[in-house]
Order: structure tokens, then C-alpha cells, then sequence
């Protein structure tokens, strides 16, 4: 069967791609996606899990929400993560349990045996959102069923001092006659360090349900500044003045 993997990076150096574009500018993105599952087969978990462990690369000490000791059905749980303070998460979506090797219509959890369900708002509504009580910098979470029906999943990001962030999710949806995407798996990853407090979920077509579920949050402190590689002329200007040090020391000791 088909797979499609992206991964998206907004600060590189090459000319950007469709999926690239989509990242709001200042911000960095990550995104990987499965289409190898269908209404009773879970997805492989190799494109989303390769752009989990590529976001992961830029965070230190970070929680992730399993919801495994929610209750079911809870609607609006408050969720705690360590390092970055608490969120809460409203909307009309609740919490499920699903058996091992069991799949609900195309979904299902990805660790554990709980995940979050929604069901997509139409027309650019909001489905679900998460605030978070202390301004965060990262997010990150997987999404399991979503766009088989035709809803284009897009995350508004609120940034601390005003002023707003929209991230397209970079996967194309389908109308239900191509079920490509039916038990779909993908992860989707954003860091901006000015900080945002509040992330919601927009969805375009109320037919699409979808499932969510290991939601990881990082604060400022918890992203790791990117390594700083010297350019070529840094290196050339750097060795040029060891070997002068050095040529310095000799004709002192000849003194």
C-alpha cells in the first residue's frame, strides 16, 4: 500500500517546499504520516514515528499525555505535564478505551489502550482546544483516522502578546469514495520559543471523526537551542590565529 512521509523543517537553509510553506514563518514543524491502515487495520507507525523522534531531537525533559489514567468518557480532562504546568483540554470529543488489536472505524490508541475522540467541526471550526496555564513551546501529538471524509485538519496557535499562528497539516484528504487515509496514522510537531498559551483544532467537514493521542507539551526552557556550526570562514579565521599563537610561543622559549 501507498506511504506518504514529510518531514518539515521551517528553518532550512533550501528552497521551501508546498509542506514547508505551510509552516508559520518562525516557527518549526514536523510532520509524518501512514496510509497503510483501513477501517479494521491500524496503521504502520514509520513516517509518523520518524518525524515524533525528529521533534523529539529538539526537547529536553518533556511530558507526554497518554491518557491512560483518564476516565472513559471524561469530556474536558485537566492534564498535567512536568516542566510545563498544566492544560485543559474542552471540546466535544471524549475519551476511549479500545482493546489490543482492535480498531473503532479506523481508530485506535498508539500507546496504551486509551486515546482522545472527535468528531471534525465544518467549515473551519473549532473541534477542540488546549490551553495551556504557563505560556509553552512546543507541541506535539499523533492523529489516527483523520481526513478520510474530506476534513482538513489545521492548528491555530495563540502566541503569548497577541497575535495568532495557523499550521495546515500537510496531508491531503479525501471525500469517502477514496479511503486512502482510513486508518491513517500521523504525527504532527510545532515549536515557535516565543511562546504560545492556547493550540485549536479547526476542522471543514462534521463527517470526519478522528482519533488523538499521545499529546506531548515543552516549555521555553524545555527546547534545546539548535547547534551553532561555525561557517567555513569562522573555521579558516580561527586556525589562522591558533597557528599564529602557537608560532608566538615557539620564539618565546627560543628567548
Amino acid at each position: 500500500m501507498k506511504r506518504v512521509a514529510v518531514v518539515v523543517l521551517a528553518m532550512a537553509a533550501m528552497a521551501p517546499t508546498v509542506a514547508e510553506a505551510q509552516c508559520p514563518l518562525g516557527a518549526t514543524c514536523f510532520f509524518g504520516t501512514d496510509v497503510t491502515g483501513s477501517a479494521s487495520t491500524r496503521a504502520t507507525n514509520v513516517n509518523a514515528l520518524n518525524a515524533r523522534n525528529a521533534f523529539f531531537t529538539n526537547l529536553i525533559g518533556v511530558g507526554t499525555e497518554t491518557f491512560e489514567t483518564i476516565a472513559d468518557n471524561t469530556t474536558n480532562p485537566s492534564l498535567v505535564f512536568p516542566g510545563a504546568g498544566t492544560a485543559s483540554l474542552t471540546g466535544g470529543g471524549s475519551v476511549l478505551t479500545q482493546g489490543p488489536g482492535t480498531e473503532g472505524n479506523g481508530r485506535f490508541p498508539v500507546s496504551g489502550l486509551k486515546f482522545y475522540e472527535a468528531t471534525s467541526a465544518a467549515g473551519g471550526g473549532t473541534t477542540f482546544s488546549i490551553a495551556f496555564l504557563n505560556p509553552v513551546a512546543a507541541f506535539g501529538f499523533y492523529g489516527i483516522d483523520i481526513g478520510e471524509f474530506g476534513s482538513q485538519l489545521s492548528l491555530l496557535f495563540t502566541l503569548v502578546g497577541g497575535g495568532t499562528q495557523t499550521w495546515s497539516l500537510p496531508y491531503v484528504a479525501t471525500n469517502g469514495q477514496n479511503t486512502l487515509r482510513d486508518g491513517s496514522l500521523l504525527y504532527a510537531g510545532f515549536i515557535n520559543t516565543t511562546g504560545f498559551t492556547s493550540v485549536a483544532f479547526l476542522g471543514t467537514n462534521s463527517s470526519d471523526v478522528f482519533g488523538f493521542d499521545d499529546m506531548t507539551v515543552g516549555s521555553i526552557q524545555q527546547v534545546q537551542p539548535p547547534s551553532v556550526v561555525p561557517e567555513p570562514s569562522t573555521v579558516l579565521l580561527m586556525s589562522v590565529g591558533l597557528v599564529a599563537v602557537a608560532a608566538l610561543m615557539r620564539r618565546r622559549r627560543r628567548a
